[in-house]
């Protein structure tokens, strides 16, 4: 370290010499102790290179060597730049940083020069040390600029929790300027809660209230917007949601030399017998959000049980004990959201006057009124069956008024009617007073009207079944207040039940001792409701045991591969597979085009209204947040995630109806594997002639002696 009067003399050269100095000569005047005129350039470097830590002296309160540092000092800021090789020097060692501190410690600096200061840490990247100049300047003069360079240097340090600190300053200093630069504050706020990805309070995590600010960013900055909901996506769903499968590069050679072979044959030489189904295109197909991501979603935020329990702790009282039994789950409450979305706004129960949990019916009910076994069972099979085509895929919702006339669902926006009999007559009766509404039966019923157009078999719904959960629920009606510990029923069903009931009953829909019955076999309904598998039979029989049948879910490529390698063989000798293979192509294509034009646009229309009903607070950075407000912004996340999934689906499948023969075939081949998740008029009907020509075609790629004539008999006897 030199003395203080050794830099005087150092200085005096330095003035005397200033404009025959390099800068590298510069920098050795003022930090070594012997100065030589015979050292060469490799030696000066080398001794530079060598200067790790700079010590300057402490001048004390003496006026005359604080002026003397200054100078020095900030000669050095302005100049280490200006020489390539001694700024990279100083950045490797940390030069203007330690400079800039021990003028702080000195205090030897004017607050006028700490902008500029920043400035200079600014254009140097951030070093470490940076962070700990800010923040001794902001100590000293809190401004607005300051706090920025702060929180920047902070940022790039990855200090994120103290930069969140600072940034909730900002938020605040700017409210008084101008609407731009407050927005501006909140977007920087929202960056450091994605990139931090913590705590932020004792029920809010860092990305929660980010997706939360992030909406109320969006009408300010939309570019912005998109691209920190990316990042917050990205963060909710890792480790839950699928990606698409990449396709590498040489699938895609592969695949495009088979579509350009197709295609070329298909236009210029009658085509071939090849039905064209290409993996790399249909794979690649965005899907919708299947229920196995969302339940992994809720196993990846399993706070949201814990946020869930204490709410329903709060307003239930249920005991503790119940709630860890892990009977209810916020993934249960998404489910039961999806087919009855008065549970999100049951969430608040702010109505006053209604029960706040079962009990509160029960004590109005004594006996059971007349009908009410009946109207009960009917129930339960709407309520089954509502759960097995959400699980299927579909949407569904009931309609407002549960005694609605001709219809007990909506599924994928058409009414349905729901029949749980071992009355052939009572299906009947509907059928014949509402012909233009299908009714989805049981079981049971399935040998009466199997070819029917207009009835649709839950093969999972049964009449026994459904008599069986009544009687049970019947039987501890009586008995449920006594049952609050250990009864094996999720309350979070009967929690909602109540309230819905309750609100039905006070309107007229039926008396009191039938809301407390309908609310605990609306209970039982869900713990009974398992699937055994099968999907819901909208097509019929005949389409179920067919190629269609075999191929739906995802089955198609291993449906034809057995097929494909017999029809190519003998392409020459059998044009009649080729004509076939056009005509299954063409209805592939016609298929796609039905979803596109008719069938997605009803879902589409469903999903963005299922998102408009949200009407969700949002969470402040600074006052505590609700548990129910966390619950319900996950609930809109993944609402929108949903809509944002079929988005994706329709682009892809009009990107490829807008492409070549092969790509529009690929485009029905994709509609065909998911049309379980879809009910439309039109579909059934679509699907059956699908299904007969895709059965022609297999049987002539399979049965090489055949003839075109046996072929014409075959076709007329399907």
């Amino acid at each position: 370290m030199l003395a203080i009067d050794e830099l005087k003399k150092r200085w005096l050269i330095f003035n005397r010499n200033r404009n025959n100095l390099s800068i590298v000569e510069m920098m050795l005047l003022f930090s070594q102790k012997e100065i030589s005129n015979q050292w060469e350039q490799y030696e000066k470097v080398g001794l530079l290179e060598e200067c790790k830590i700079w010590h300057f002296p402490n001048p004390g309160n003496n006026a005359e060597a604080c002026t003397l540092l200054h100078n020095i000092i900030f000669c050095l800021l302005e100049n280490q730049h200006r020489s390539h090789i001694v700024n990279q020097i100083s950045k490797k060692n940390g030069w203007a940083e330690q400079w800039c501190l021990q003028a702080l410690k000195y205090h030897i600096l004017q607050i006028y020069e700490y902008e500029y200061i920043a400035s200079i840490l600014e254009g140097r990247g951030f070093l470490n040390g940076s962070e700990k100049i800010l923040d001794s300047m902001v100590s000293v003069y809190e401004n607005t600029k300051l706090i920025d360079y702060l929180i920047k240097a902070l940022t790039q340090n990855k200090l994120y929790s103290k930069a969140i600190f600072y940034q909730k300053i900002n938020i605040e200093r700017t409210k008084r300027h101008k609407i731009e630069q407050h927005m501006e504050a909140l977007g920087s706020f929202i960056y450091l809660l994605i990139q931090r990805d913590g705590q932020y309070s004792y029920n809010v995590k860092d990305i929660e209230l980010a997706q939360s600010l992030n909406y109320q960013y969006s009408s300010h900055n939309n570019s912005q917007y998109e691209q920190y909901q990316t990042l917050i996506n990205e963060k909710l769903t890792q480790y839950s949601f699928k990606s698409l499968p990449s396709r590498s590069a040489t699938s895609q050679l592969l695949g495009g030399l088979q579509r350009l072979n197709y295609n070329t044959s298909n236009k210029f030489f009658g085509g071939n017998a090849e039905l064209p189904y290409y993996n790399d295109l249909v794979r690649s197909a965005p899907l919708g959000l299947s229920p196995d991501e969302v339940k992994k979603y809720f196993n990846v935020h399993h706070h949201l049980n814990e946020r869930l329990h204490y709410v329903l702790n709060k307003q239930l009282k249920v005991n503790d004990s119940v709630l860890q039994a892990g009977i209810i789950s916020a993934f249960s409450l998404w489910n039961y959201s999806q087919i009855q979305p008065e549970v999100l706004q049951a969430l608040g129960f702010s109505s006053a006057g209604h029960p706040t949990n079962f009990f509160d019916l029960q004590d109005k009910a004594s006996t059971l009124s007349d009908g009410a076994l009946t109207r009960l069972s009917g129930y339960v099979a709407e309520q089954q069956v509502a759960e097995h085509l959400k699980a299927q895929g579909h949407h569904v919702v009931f309609p407002e008024k549960a005694n609605q006339m001709g219809y007990d669902l909506f599924v994928d926006g058409q009414p349905m009617q729901v029949k749980c009999t071992t009355s052939e007559s009572y299906i009947q009766q509907h059928l014949n007073n509402h012909p233009d509404i299908p009714v989805i039966i049981n079981s049971e019923m399935a040998e009466y009207f199997k070819d029917h157009p207009n009835v649709i078999i839950d093969y999972d719904l049964s009449h026994e079944t459904v008599q069986t959960v009544l009687a049970d629920s019947v039987t501890h009606l009586d008995q449920f207040g006594s049952m609050q510990e250990s009864v094996l029923t999720p309350f979070l069903a009967l929690f909602v039940s109540s309230k819905r009931h309750y609100h039905l009953y006070e309107h007229g829909g039926y008396e009191a001792k039938d809301a407390a019955l309908h609310t605990i076999v609306d209970t039982s309904a869900k713990v009974s409701g398992v699937l055994a598998g099968k999907n819901i039979g909208f097509w019929g029989g005949a389409i179920i045991a067919g190629p269609i049948g075999a191929m739906v879910g995802g089955a198609v490529g291993a449906f034809l591969g057995n097929i494909f390698a017999s029809a190519q063989s003998d392409q020459l000798l059998k044009p009649y597979v080729v004509a076939q293979a056009k005509k299954v192509s063409y209805q592939l294509i016609e298929l796609a085009k039905l979803f596109l034009k008719e069938i997605l646009p009803i879902r589409h229309k469903l999903y963005e209204e299922d998102l408009k009903a949200y009407h969700i607070p949002a969470l402040n950075h600074e006052y505590s947040n609700k548990d129910e407000e966390i619950l319900l912004l996950h609930f809109q996340f993944l609402h929108e995630q949903k809509l944002n999934r079929f988005n994706e689906l329709e682009s892809y499948l009009k990107q490829l109806i807008n492409q070549s023969y092969a790509h529009q075939v690929q485009a029905g081949w994709i509609c065909l594997e998911n049309s379980n998740q879809f009910y439309h008029p039109k579909l059934k009907k679509h699907l059956q002639l699908l299904n007969k020509e895709l059965e022609l075609y297999q049987y002539y790629a399979l049965n090489p002696e055949i003839t075109p004539r046996d072929g014409l008999k075959l076709s007329q006897s399907l």
